[in-house]
């Protein structure tokens, strides 16, 4: 009888299968955004441009938030101090961001929820929270878990960008490593990563956020990417709120 399938035998499974045929991860995760942002800004537009909040438009923008997470967790870095410096770093420039698009969009989303940059801000600092030694840590991750309640898709969707996130780490341990304790956070980190995944469709009331790990798994088999440009993103996403508000406003 063969060896049990361990989530990291799983994973290693699923990383040969999609392995890199042309496009680095890097490069694979920048696509995943930008196929995320799409999807997110049809919704947009028509929701806020032409008043439809549901149908085909409202299922393509389920799978924006998901697809926006495969893009985070494939660039893990490969070292446990590298990792947590890039957090602290990543937590703090999502929120940055997240606050001016929360003050683009005022006029058209309201003060709350805080948009989905604030919730992946949240999550990556649970995170570094875990990662991090200092005594601050246990006080700020009950401020940040206060603070998910506000944000977009709730304490569901910062519970899956903290949990994959973490997942992902215990892999990049496991693989590099081979850490035994790795073994046992991914094994429990990957359950409950798709229980808080399960969560996020409940919250959604669909299912339509599976389909990303299609486009998710189409693009690693492929190979496929787009060349990292800093910030654009970020810009795009605050852009589009200055515009939905002119267009309603204006």
């Amino acid at each position: 009888m063969g060896a049990p399938l361990t989530p990291s035998r799983a994973l290693g499974v699923v990383a040969t299968w999609t392995g890199e045929r042309c496009a680095s991860r890097f490069e694979s995760a920048e696509l995943l955004k930008w196929l995320g942002a799409f999807f997110m800004l049809v919704e947009h537009v028509a929701t806020f441009c032409f008043d439809i909040p549901d149908g085909v438009t409202h299922a393509l923008g389920r799978l924006a938030f998901p697809l926006f997470l495969a893009g985070l967790v494939l660039t893990t870095p490969g070292t446990r101090a590298l990792r947590v410096e890039r957090t602290a770093e990543l937590a703090l420039r999502l929120a940055f961001w997240g606050a001016l698009a929360q003050c683009a969009g005022f006029f058209v989303r309201g003060l709350l929820p805080l948009n989905v940059l604030f919730t992946f801000s949240a999550g990556a600092g649970l995170v570094w929270c875990c990662a991090s030694r200092g005594v601050w840590r246990f006080p700020l991750a009950v401020l940040i878990v206060g603070a998910g309640w506000f944000c977009e898709f709730g304490w569901a969707g910062v519970g899956v960008v903290a949990i994959t996130m973490r997942a992902a780490n215990a892999f990049v341990d496991d693989v590099a490593l081979r850490d035994t304790r790795s073994q046992w956070v991914l094994t429990v980190a990957g359950w409950a990563a798709g229980l808080s995944f399960g969560a996020v469709n409940a919250w959604n009331g669909n299912v339509w956020a599976c389909f990303a790990l299609v486009v998710v798994a189409v693009v690693l088999r492929l190979g496929v990417g787009l060349p990292r440009v800093r910030h654009v993103f970020y810009w795009v996403y605050v852009a589009q709120w200055l515009f939905f508000g002119a267009y309603n406003y204006g």
